[in-house]
């Protein structure tokens, strides 16, 4: 609006200038000035041109970035049920996480697979490589306005490890060596470790930061509730205006926010319970920015509109699909029964077919192929039907009436294959599984359960094929081992492995410091014999990415601070 005034004042002042001039060259010359007067009536006509058509057009389009200060968010009500950094969450959540909690002291990049700084500003090691000092970015400020401060990183980093201790979560083991956080500064603070780290910034990657004042006199109890309870608080560009759960998140802009004013004032985030009404307020504009979740949302939405662009954006962690047989059970007991079911299933079968997923590479181990640590030598587990069905044949498994299911001793090949309802895409996976494995006359029914009955079951032992999925860094191989074992067996909890699996700990953490000598081979050897005994199975190992859908019209630099890429980068989807 300002600018409209600003020109409007200009053509004004210029046109009483060119109105003056006309009028005196209007007055008796003599020919020689003909051509000046014609040169000055044909400026008087054209800025009386350009006024009107100022006048003509609607003010709403100057004042266009000024009413577009807010930006419209669609997201399923199922992905976004709290706002506790802590938590085991959904990649939209981390999203909004990141907005209000801002960056942590480092960050895994999944465009470069690399750890870049957050908000550390630089570090320094002592030479006995057991001491670090680090000091954090200045003039970083909470919503409220009080400045981050070197207690805040340390009153972080023990809370951190204290909550995925207590719940069992993805954890770094690393963070285990750190053997004191002291205080140097306001904004330095030191880190001993008990012996040397494969990757100190991997290690301290990705672990929220909050404020210490704000959970003051609290008890571990107290401050683990609040962060529920309380409206969530931190230092990022975005503060939490409002939020009713299963309805809207409210973000206000932070006036303080260290890296700038964030390009919008307010973000409404609404939740839907359905993907079509959110595809459907965004193709009629109530929406200026959406995932897609599906291959056909994402025609119909390029079809509605050209301004509206496509892209994907990956994610920090890579996903692998894992199964695990129950050794226990009547039919599973067997070793040489369990590594003939694991010879059924075809992972060149199974795609996904969500724009969710970008196929990686398969897993035949505890570490994907895309690791380091992943060497082609390593036994795999190869699809081979004929051979299976040869061999279940010997051992007494024959189909001996119409229905086609293996039977022996009147017990029938039928097992039960149960799933967590969290991942909307393992559906799809284990129908391919059912298949894979009915064409050779084993029967399976498969369950999805709820998050808190598929653990009761698997800790039970009341439960025959399980099918799961875990996401980790695929450069930190210390977390995937620990998080394959978490997943696939109940009894190994953190600090409390069994003896084979603490020996392969330990190997791990030797090879992790030379990844490119030769006794990591060996030692990979090791740890893939320990996991074909755990008749576990990687399916499949994915990229995971997030598709998304925005308004170019609007939307010019979406969340520069949420580490999306600005515009100029961003990568357009192409169906495949």
């Amino acid at each position: 609006m300002e600018l409209f005034c600003i020109s409007v004042d200009l053509l004004l002042n210029w046109q009483k200038y060119i109105f003056f001039k006309y009028c005196k060259l209007s007055m008796p010359l003599d020919r020689q000035n003909q051509p000046v007067r014609h040169l000055f009536t044909l400026a008087f006509f054209i800025s009386v041109c350009i006024y009107a058509g100022l006048l003509l057009i609607p003010q709403h389009v100057y004042s266009y970035q000024e009413e577009r200060v807010i930006l419209n968010w669609g997201e399923l009500q199922e992905r976004i049920q709290n706002l506790n950094p802590l938590k085991r969450s959904t990649n939209e959540e981390r999203s909004i996480h990141r907005l209000i909690y801002g960056d942590p002291l480092y960050y895994y990049n999944p465009y470069d697979v690399q750890i870049n700084n957050g908000i550390i500003e630089r570090e320094s090691l002592f030479p006995n490589l057991n001491r670090w000092i680090l000091v954090i970015k200045s003039n970083i400020f909470f919503h409220d306005g009080s400045r981050l401060r070197s207690d805040d990183i340390k009153f972080s980093i023990e809370l951190y490890k204290e909550y995925v201790s207590r719940n069992n979560l993805s954890y770094n083991l690393q963070l285990d060596k750190i053997k004191e956080i002291m205080i140097q500064g306001d904004s330095a603070f030191e880190i001993e470790l008990s012996e040397q780290v494969e990757n100190f910034r991997l290690m301290l990657a990705d672990i929220p930061v909050l404020s210490q004042e704000y959970y003051q006199g609290e008890t571990y109890e107290q401050t683990i509730e609040n962060l529920a309870n309380k409206r969530p608080f931190g230092y990022g560009p975005f503060m939490i205006s409002n939020f009713i759960p299963g309805n809207r998140i409210v973000l206000v802009s932070h006036f303080n926010y260290f890296g700038g004013a964030p390009e919008f004032e307010q973000i409404n985030i609404l939740l839907y319970s359905s993907s079509d009404q959110i595809k459907s307020d965004f193709i009629t504009g109530d929406l200026d920015f959406i995932q897609i979740n599906s291959v056909n949302d994402k025609k119909e939405v390029s079809r509605a509109d050209t301004t509206f662009r496509i892209v994907q954006v990956p994610t920090q962690y890579m996903k692998m699909y894992t199964i695990t047989l129950n050794s226990s059970d009547p039919i599973l007991s067997a070793e040489n029964v369990r590594k003939l079911v694991n010879k059924l299933y075809n992972k060149n079968r199974y795609p996904l077919s969500s724009p969710q997923y970008d196929v990686r590479s398969k897993a035949f181990g505890p570490l994907p192929e895309t690791s380091w640590a992943f060497f082609e030598d390593l036994n795999k587990q190869n699809w081979n039907p004929v051979a299976a069905r040869r061999d279940l044949d010997r051992l007494g498994w024959k189909v001996s009436d119409s229905d086609g299911i293996l039977g022996r001793n009147e017990r029938k090949f039928i097992m039960e294959l149960i799933y967590p309802e969290r991942d909307i895409y393992i559906e799809e996976l284990a129908r391919h599984i059912r298949l894979s494995l009915g064409e050779i006359g084993v029967s399976v029914s498969v369950t999805p359960l709820p998050d808190t009955i598929n653990e009761m079951r698997i800790k039970q032992n009341d439960f025959q094929i399980s099918l799961d999925s875990f996401v980790y860094y695929p450069m930190d191989v210390l977390r995937t081992f620990y998080d394959f074992f978490n997943l696939n067996n109940a009894e190994i909890k953190r600090n409390r492995f069994g003896g084979y699996d603490a020996e392969a700990v330990r190997q791990l953490r030797r090879a992790s410091r030379v990844p490119n000598q030769t006794n990591a081979k060996a030692i990979f050897h090791r740890l893939q014999d320990l996991y074909k005994d755990a008749f576990t199975t990687n399916v499949l190992s994915y990229q995971h990415h997030r598709i998304f859908a925005i308004n170019s019209r609007i939307v010019t630099n979406f969340m520069r601070d949420n580490r999306l890429l600005p515009i100029a980068l961003w990568i357009p989807f192409i169906n495949p």
